[in-house]
């Protein structure tokens, strides 16, 4: 009968509810991996997981043969791989605007006011994606994604906005 660790592990710590216990411990050795590890040993592994050495190399043995591991000549592991496969998949299928722009509706419909989201591409941040109750402004906030800050809807808003005033001021 397999003895009971006398402290949890990270896995155990944190499992999935309704998941299974040994594929937390599998992904719980991948997320042992910090910035600036190019790889770890068995004991490494098992002190940053809480995990048993035997129950480690079992899962190693199983990563390794997915390649999101591998063993390096001096013993110790590196990501495979299958790791940079899945970050490829994973970055080309991204969309910030899956993420962001429910979040906007949402503020929106809360507040009642406007609320965009821009992304710095070099010294300009452009205009990604924008989100009002003004049906009005809707039409133009899609034409102007992706257009410098400097040159976007606010720009085309002030200018509306001026052409009105002095129209109104005329009358």
């Amino acid at each position: 009968m397999p003895r009971k660790a006398r402290t949890a592990s990270l896995a155990d710590a944190h499992a999935a509810t309704g998941g299974v216990a040994a594929v937390d411990r599998a992904l719980s050795l991948l997320n042992a991996f910090r910035p600036g590890d190019d790889a770890l040993g068995l004991a490494e592994l098992a002190s940053r997981t809480g995990l048993y050495k035997s129950t480690v190399l079992r899962l190693l043995a199983s990563l390794e043969h997915a390649r999101l591991l591998q063993r390096l000549g001096d013993g110790r592991y590196g990501l495979g791989g299958q790791v940079a496969r899945l970050h490829t998949l994973y970055a080309a299928s991204f969309s910030l605007d899956r993420v962001v722009l429910p979040v906007l509706r949402e503020l929106v419909a809360n507040t009642g006011e406007s609320a965009a989201y821009h992304v710095r591409q070099g010294r300009a941040p452009k205009s990604r994606s924008r989100s009002t109750r003004s049906r009005l402004l809707l039409s133009a906030i899609t034409s102007t994604l992706g257009t410098p800050a400097t040159r976007g809807l606010r720009c085309r808003f002030r200018s509306a906005r001026a052409t009105s005033v002095r129209a109104s001021s005329r009358r």
